[in-house]
């Protein structure tokens, strides 16, 4: 199982950055030693971590101009929804810095890979890539926990009623 591990790096100049980094744990039984432990393998490298908190408070449907959910869903593909939610996280986190590549879905600060850590999750390549792709491969209960992780790991938030209707969709 994969996470996102975040490390603090000082620079020769005195500044501290944060960057994220793709991890895995594997569990060694025995190491040199005699020592039994959890060892991470660094999987990738997924840029400066940037934490941002949100400014400007307003609802999902107040911003997109939503007034019938089930209509905004069915016309929607899931990678306009999600388009729709990133415009809107960067409008509440007051985000104006970063650019997001659809063609390549890709997220930059010019031409540095970015993180963007923001409300429980990571949005970065590798958490938009797994959200714009994402497929069930399991049974219907776990399908709708598996897609609640991949929003909730993004770091988009997504209204109740449109998550609901969305994994009605695709489902």
């Amino acid at each position: 199982m994969s996470y996102i591990r975040v490390k603090k790096i000082k620079k020769k100049s005195g500044n501290e950055y944060e960057y994220a980094y793709l991890v895995e744990n594997k569990w060694k039984k025995r190491l040199k030693g005699g020592k039994k432990g959890a060892r991470q393998k660094v999987k990738a490298f997924l840029g400066r971590n940037y934490k941002r908190s949100i400014v400007n408070d307003i609802d999902f449907f107040e911003y997109s101009k939503i007034d019938d959910v089930s209509q905004y869903v069915n016309s929607n593909s899931l990678k306009q929804i999600v388009k729709d939610l990133v415009k809107w996280e960067f409008y509440r986190h007051d985000i104006k810095d970063v650019i997001v590549d659809w063609n390549n879905n890709s997220i930059r600060n010019y031409k540095n890979k970015v993180v963007l850590q923001m409300n429980e999750g990571f949005l970065c390549n590798d958490t938009l890539r797994k959200l714009i792709r994402f497929r069930f491969k399991s049974e219907e209960e776990h399908a709708g926990i598996a897609l609640a992780k991949v929003f909730v790991d993004s770091g988009l938030q997504i209204p109740q009623e449109v998550f609901v209707k969305l994994f009605e969709k695709i489902s």
